[in-house]
């Protein structure tokens, strides 16, 4: 009975690292294999894996659901007309994840190698942490992302979202570190950012699910705690997202830089001193 709540308290407090890491810009992929190092635990299986991602996309359904409703008849309505489509912001966000979800898909097992290394993964910590923070000293001049981004912008935030698949790079200080860069302000690069990774969150969903369902060992927790977890990383997901795009709007990304560098410190020393592998 014992191991039983165990679990469960395991699964949430994993559910709350991933609902505030994949939003925040500070990796959720990096803290996900963190924290059960610190605390002993075995690491993260695909099974709960897929829970925690679709209850992350979850919370940006729920957050961003009718505008993601409008983007969709929007676009769908403007295929009649290609000028339209072309011009659209759905169009846009299908541009801005095709780089994640074809490089992810063809070079999954080359990222996995990388994400093992976690002396790489730290030092990308702390470069795009240094990097997120250099761009946000460029100021804004370009009102309005959503109606004026064009598709090649689109296409660049896209790469920058598909560095994210090394775990530590993180893929909303990825793709607003890259929307900063092209004069977007830090609200509505947030705001693009969490939009355009809907389809992303979903694909990751998705192939942890059916990367699950091909494995020989059946779910690593009960389903009762993964429940759990999902639930726990789709409500405070929302309120990462609520609590990131007020944030942004008077404070710089300062905060963040300064947490990747110290935490990225922090493990280059633990595993220096044999802490960690």
């Amino acid at each position: 009975m014992f191991e039983k709540y165990q679990e469960i308290w395991r699964c949430i407090v994993l559910g709350i690292v991933q609902g505030l890491t994949e939003f925040l810009p500070i990796s959720s992929s990096f803290h996900l294999r963190l924290i059960p190092d610190l605390l002993g635990w075995p690491s993260i299986g695909l099974g709960l894996s897929a829970f925690l991602h679709l209850g992350t996309l979850l919370a940006v359904l729920i957050y961003f659901g009718k505008d993601l409703l409008e983007i969709a008849i929007e676009t769908f309505k403007s295929l009649n007309s290609p000028k339209n489509f072309f011009s659209s912001l759905g169009f846009k966000i299908i541009i801005a994840s095709l780089p994640a979800i074809l490089i992810g898909f063809f070079a999954h097992d080359f990222f996995e190698k990388i994400d093992q290394n976690l002396t790489i993964t730290t030092i990308f910590l702390i470069l795009i942490g240094i990097l997120l923070f250099v761009s946000d000293l460029k100021p804004s001049n370009i009102i309005d992302l959503e109606k004026n981004i064009n598709w090649w912008q689109a296409l660049l935030i896209g790469f920058g979202q598909a560095t994210a698949l090394i775990s530590g790079v993180s893929r909303s200080g990825s793709t607003i570190t890259v929307a900063r860069l092209l004069g977007f302000s830090r609200t509505e690069s947030a705001r693009f950012s969490f939009l355009m990774g809907s389809p992303v969150i979903l694909g990751a969903g998705l192939y942890e699910v059916l990367k699950a369902l091909k494995s020989t060992k059946s779910l690593e927790v009960s389903w009762t705690a993964a429940v759990m977890g999902g639930i726990c990383s789709a409500i405070v997901g929302y309120f990462a997202i609520k609590f990131l795009l007020k944030f942004l709007q008077t404070q710089s990304l300062f905060p963040f830089m300064l947490y990747r560098v110290i935490i990225g410190l922090f493990v280059l020393f633990g595993i220096s001193k044999g802490f960690f592998k």
